[in-house]
């Protein structure tokens, strides 16, 4: 937060409230928000200090912010949206699907970046990668 209030040149009376705080942290901690996405939240949070009465998940529903699954094989509906994303992946990255399946694992970093951009940092890296190696069998 301190790199964040600096960047915005802010002092750090400037800053959320706890409440908005505590909520996002325990946004991040039940894996509703991911790191990049809890960055962008805090962003906005210091950015907009006239938002304050909105609810911080409220405000994460409003960014789009909220992650597809915290943890693979959950079962949720938000699981198979991640299992729809690394089933694109593996279309999208033949070669390097062909490539881990080999044995060249470290393969697997790109196709879970390719998965990352394409959800803007909306899934957990480390969800798709497990979600990647259930599918593959690797």
């Amino acid at each position: 937060m301190l790199g964040e209030l600096s960047k915005l040149e802010k002092s750090f009376s400037e800053k959320p409230s706890l409440e908005q705080m505590g909520d996002l942290i325990d946004l991040v901690e039940s894996g509703s928000l991911t790191r990049s996405s809890s960055k962008l939240l805090l962003r906005h949070l210091l950015n907009n200090p006239d938002q304050s009465s909105i609810s911080v998940k409220d405000l994460a529903r409003d960014l789009d912010l909220i992650s597809f699954s915290s943890a693979p094989s959950s079962g949720g509906a938000e699981d198979g949206d991640l299992v729809s994303i690394c089933q694109q992946a593996i279309d999208a990255m033949p070669s390097e699907i062909e490539a881990i399946r080999s044995g060249r694992h470290n393969v697997m970093n790109k196709v879970v970046g390719w998965a990352m951009k394409q959800t803007r940092g909306k899934v957990d890296a480390n969800a798709v990668k497990a979600t990647l190696k259930e599918m593959l069998g690797v």
